[in-house]
């Protein structure tokens, strides 16, 4: 007779009769049962239950900068996360403790506490910033990200990938030379920061229709705007060549003759707006 192993998984409380599976090969194969919850309509549709909060839940809104014993700057972090608390942080923010019962925050308060945020996150001396991937869910989040943004004055690299942005035309990146602003929301050239130095810029996977505004970048020696509408226009390239004559690379390949080419009369209508499978 076939010996047999049996293995069970419980994952039921006192609120719900369990329900059972059971398989039986009839061979040596383990026997496998299962015990699961089953829901029953008595439960509350849509109300989730919460697992109990793991022991790192009351770090969940500390900065680096807020921490009693650290030395680090932001233009030190090669991808900072910028999050902000929401105002009920405050409540709460002198009493956070670690696992031994000592406080893990800076006793600062008031004016001496905004100075030295200020002087840790150091912002201004950023030469290479990548703020990509932020998911900035909530206003105060969009705010402090902005507030960041104002002051990379300095920056000669500027990632911004996937942060859902809309319009930055207010900002300005005076020195920056490489931007990666791919996997955005922006529909126009005109909503992209100011960056009149900028030489290398990426823009892939946005929803830009034209290329209005494209004169604002006329150092630009490479362009990446793949995945956009406007990429699949029938005389983009060589409309991108003709404002841009400094333009060496566009979506990763080089300048050709055929790029160059007048545009003729016909080619210069509008075109009709079209559904892009992608």
């Amino acid at each position: 007779m076939p010996s047999s192993d049996s293995t069970t998984i419980d994952f039921t409380d006192s609120s719900s009769q369990p329900r059972t599976f059971t398989s039986d090969t009839g061979t040596n194969v383990p026997l496998i049962q299962i015990t699961a919850h089953e829901h029953t309509q008595s439960q509350t549709i849509g109300k989730p239950k919460f697992l109990p909060q793991l022991p790192s839940h009351r770090y969940r809104y500390t900065v680096w900068h807020e921490l009693r014993s650290t030395q680090v700057k932001g233009d030190q972090l090669k991808a900072p996360r910028v999050r902000e608390g929401p105002e009920s942080k405050e409540e709460t923010f002198y009493e956070v403790t670690d696992n031994g019962g000592a406080l893990i925050h800076h006793d600062k308060t008031g004016q001496e506490k905004e100075k030295y945020r200020h002087q840790q996150e150091n912002w201004e001396s950023s030469l290479r910033v990548n703020l990509s991937y932020q998911k900035l869910d909530h206003t105060y989040q969009v705010k402090n990200f902005m507030r960041i943004l104002e002051r990379l004055r300095c920056a000669e690299e500027v990632i911004l990938m996937d942060n859902s942005l809309h319009d930055l035309h207010n900002i300005t990146f005076p020195r920056c030379i490489v931007a990666n602003l791919s996997k955005n929301h922006f529909v126009s050239l005109k909503q992209i920061p100011h960056m009149p130095a900028v030489k290398h810029l990426t823009l892939q996977f946005n929803q830009i229709k034209d290329l209005s505004g494209l004169n604002k970048f006329p150092k630009l020696e490479s362009l990446d705007m793949t995945g956009n509408a406007v990429y699949y226009s029938k005389t983009y390239r060589r409309r991108v060549f003709q404002t841009l004559p400094n333009l060496k690379l566009l979506d990763k390949i080089i300048k050709t003759k055929a790029d160059m080419e007048e545009i003729s009369k016909e080619d210069r209508q509008p075109e009709a707006s079209a559904c892009v499978m992608m």
